[in-house]
């Protein structure tokens, strides 16, 4: 395996204003704490438009999808991050939806785009994944590969996962390991990552989340808590979703970020019915808290 260069710290680059000729768009918090550099170009123009093509996206593939009869839903979100003081607007958009396979096998496939940009300065990230799984009504095992690019940062997972439902609670727990390439080299990565849904209504959820990362080479860590909120409007396919999460990075970083956005679920009655019957593997937090990772 190619050696993980020490200036790349899975994402966080060590280079000065004059190499990446963006010294007069980055604010000194962001350029220099922890020789923490973004290295990106963007503008406020690019946030427009990427919102629009998300909205357009969603508005032309969301009926198609669901006249096929294929659960699960599409959203756009809005947000912002604080990570020492340097302050993210946050744009995303994304989708799950599951396709039978064989007997009580099923897959499903997850994917997300989002753009952070702070002062002029963006750049953007996209992940996917597929789920292939066990359905066994009240519990459900499977295997996950997972994908994750960022302007700086790209991530290989391949993990398990588990779920089990008791009443009006979802308890969902998964592990895995992977690599993560930056300027030209890569290292190990573990994950894992759990959480708990509540049901307070066939159409109102709450969640609670933990998530772990470790990168061996850099000896980086990240710790991510999270809390999320689902309701959906009486009558209708469409829900409002809110999220924040907090992040603790080993280089002494911390960072907040919420979310609000609104989402397009199809092929289910209810909130808890599209859980049960279709994407039953929860996407990381709508609320982004580690502008790296």
């Amino acid at each position: 395996m190619q050696a993980f260069p020490a200036f790349a710290r899975a994402g966080i680059a060590s280079r000065t204003r004059h190499d990446l000729n963006v010294m007069s768009s980055i604010p000194p918090a962001v350029a220099y704490h922890h020789q923490l550099v973004i290295l990106v170009v963007g503008s406020n123009l690019h946030m427009k438009k990427f919102l629009a093509m998300s909205a357009a996206t969603i508005a032309l593939a969301a009926p198609s999808i669901a006249s096929a009869g294929t659960p699960g839903f599409v959203d756009v979100r809005l947000g912002a991050i604080d990570a020492n003081e340097a302050e993210f607007t946050t744009m995303g958009a994304g989708g799950s939806v599951v396709a039978p396979l064989s007997g009580n096998w099923n897959v499903q496939f997850d994917a997300d785009f989002t753009r952070q940009q702070i002062e002029g300065v963006g750049f953007s990230g996209s992940g996917l994944s597929a789920h292939i799984f066990h359905d066994g009504g009240e519990w459900a095992l499977g295997a996950l590969l997972d994908y994750e690019d960022t302007a700086l940062v790209t991530y290989w997972t391949l993990g398990a996962e588990a779920q089990y439902t008791i009443g009006s609670f979802v308890f969902e727990a998964g592990a895995g390991f992977g690599t993560v390439e930056s300027f030209g080299g890569n290292a190990d990565t573990g994950s894992a990552n759990a959480s708990l849904t509540w049901y307070a209504n066939e159409d109102l959820s709450f969640a609670g989340g933990i998530s772990y990362r470790d990168v061996d080479a850099a000896s980086l860590d990240s710790t991510t808590y999270s809390l999320d909120a689902e309701y959906r409007l009486e009558g209708s396919p469409f829900s409002v979703i809110g999220g924040f999460a907090f992040s603790d990075l080993d280089l002494g970083i911390e960072s907040t970020g919420w979310t609000i956005g609104l989402r397009y679920g199809f092929g289910d009655a209810t909130l808890q019915a599209r859980r049960n019957e279709g994407p039953r593997w929860l996407r990381e937090s709508s609320a982004d808290a580690i502008v790296l990772d």
